[in-house]
């Protein structure tokens, strides 16, 4: 399995670096549902993210995207509620960086006329639709709850998708898995969550 993973991340590069990568940066904001998992007698709630970024994908000898990567330096913010365990609300701000490989499995350009004032206007719609997966650090602070002891460092995997609209505005939808424990003597207990977002171009 592991020479595998192995051979399909060196062709994944080897991919990747045969084509023109076209840097892109911009901005992301989003809803984020999720919190502390295994922590009964709390209620998770939605909150918010938000991320700058940078995309570096390939594009093939039509110019459409085809695969490529892209890092975050993302903030996630989590409250739990206290239903009664004494110990008071949880407030969590995260700071991640993800880094996420991507791949389009879509890209479809539609043009179409419309008459204004006896004239002619010609518009353009492309859509394109990509998958990525990657990991993800991040850096928890944490107020509140009975547990005042928790790791500083937190290993997550992130997967979603993201839908562009003409390469300048898009909308995500993404899960982060958390995979480290957050509080030491607490096993099982991590940290994720499920975003839907709104991002745009910056350059």
């Amino acid at each position: 399995m592991k020479k595998i993973l192995v051979v399909l991340l060196i062709a994944f590069c080897s991919n990747v670096y045969s084509q023109r990568l076209v840097p892109v940066y911009g901005l992301e904001g989003g809803f984020l549902a999720g919190g502390l998992s295994n922590m009964s007698g709390y209620t998770q709630n939605f909150w918010f993210n938000g991320s700058f970024w940078a995309d570096f994908v390939g594009t093939n000898k039509y110019g459409k995207p085809t695969v490529g990567f892209k890092i975050k330096l993302n903030y996630n913010y989590y409250e739990m509620d206290d239903n009664g365990n004494g110990g008071g609300n949880i407030s969590i701000g995260e700071t991640t960086i993800p880094l996420l490989f991507k791949v389009c499995l879509s890209s479809a350009t539609k043009n179409w006329v419309e008459k204004k004032d006896g004239e002619n206007e010609y518009y353009s719609m492309r859509k394109d639709l990509f998958l990525f997966v990657g990991p993800q650090v991040g850096f928890p602070k944490i107020s509140g709850g009975s547990n005042k002891t928790y790791m500083q460092t937190d290993y997550s995997v992130v997967a979603g998708g993201e839908l562009y609209l003409n390469n300048s505005i898009y909308i995500a939808l993404y899960e982060q898995t958390g995979l480290s424990n957050i509080y030491p003597s607490q096993p099982n207990v991590r940290l994720g969550g499920f975003t839907a977002a709104f991002g745009f171009r910056l350059l």
